[in-house]
């Protein structure tokens, strides 16, 4: 038997960081996450021994490291039995470190193929504390449309997004940047907010203008990754000058988006953009 199924890519049209943990370290964030038309491939199918192989990655990950491999035995601990051995090969178009949640998309995939495949009846509060367990960007991921995110990530709510005005260019600039790394610089700048300013996410359903849009697009990684990477910076700038409404990093970086209300311009970006970078891709929300 053989199946194939999709994993979508993620962007964040808001990220706040709205406080820390002081027991853990770990950030409190608020964020609306929509996921997007860009996707990987993952190929299952019957096997003698559980294999996780990943083609178009440049990085060499230990399978046992994989998130759909730690996804299939954390699985496999929660029902207290093992999941007939399967070879997966997981076809990847999104880019790793680009904070666009290609691997936590990869993992919240096989999550969901499983519990249906073989009738586990998981239930979502069961399949978000495995997600949880195994990542921050997975519980998002399950839910398969736009939502507004908190906490360490595990407080999903989807959303309704009634209009969307904009045409997405997605550019990597070919290079990652760690999101541990980026939280240190967070810190070091001591950006970190006493409370959650104008984080009023809900009314993201109700946005319809470009004004509106415009005003509530925004990732507080700006502020230090922009310093830390100017090449990050100057594809922003080069997304402005191409006539994108706004740009945005996605995630901790590296990918920027372009938001484009013209498609026409979006394609002469895209035409421009791909000559400089070697990832560059016309994109839609989904859902």
């Amino acid at each position: 038997m053989s199946d194939k199924i999709t994993s979508p890519a993620k962007i964040n049209l808001r990220l706040d960081i709205v406080g820390r943990d002081p027991s853990s370290g770990y950030h409190f964030l608020a964020m609306v996450l929509a996921p997007v038309t860009l996707a990987d491939e993952i190929v299952i199918e019957d096997a003698d021994r559980l294999t996780v192989r990943v083609e178009n990655c440049p990085e060499a990950i230990p399978q046992e490291r994989n998130i759909v491999y730690r996804m299939i035995r954390a699985i496999e601990e929660e029902i207290g039995r093992k999941i007939p051995p399967l070879a997966v090969t997981i076809r990847k178009e999104v880019p790793t470190g680009g904070g666009m949640g290609g691997g936590s998309s990869n993992g919240a995939a096989i999550l969901r193929y499983l519990d249906r495949r073989f009738s586990l009846s998981l239930g979502i509060e069961r399949m978000t504390r495995i997600a949880a367990s195994i990542g921050s960007d997975i519980p998002f991921f399950l839910h398969g449309k736009p939502a507004i995110v908190a906490g360490f990530g595990e407080q999903v709510t989807p959303v309704k997004i009634v209009s969307f005005p904009f045409r997405l260019l997605l550019v990597h600039p070919g290079f990652s940047v760690d999101t541990r790394s980026a939280y240190v610089l967070w810190d070091k700048k001591m950006l970190t907010k006493r409370a959650p300013t104008d984080t009023n996410l809900a009314r993201v359903s109700s946005l319809g203008s470009l004004t509106e849009w415009k005003d509530f697009l925004r990732n507080d990684f700006e502020s230090v990754i922009f310093d830390e990477y100017p090449a990050i910076a100057t594809l922003a700038c080069r997304l402005s000058d191409e006539g994108a409404e706004k740009t945005l990093l996605t995630g901790s970086g590296s990918t920027v988006v372009g938001f484009f209300t013209d498609a026409s311009r979006r394609e002469r970006a895209f035409e421009h953009l791909k000559n400089d970078y070697r990832f560059v891709r016309k994109a839609e929300i989904v859902g």
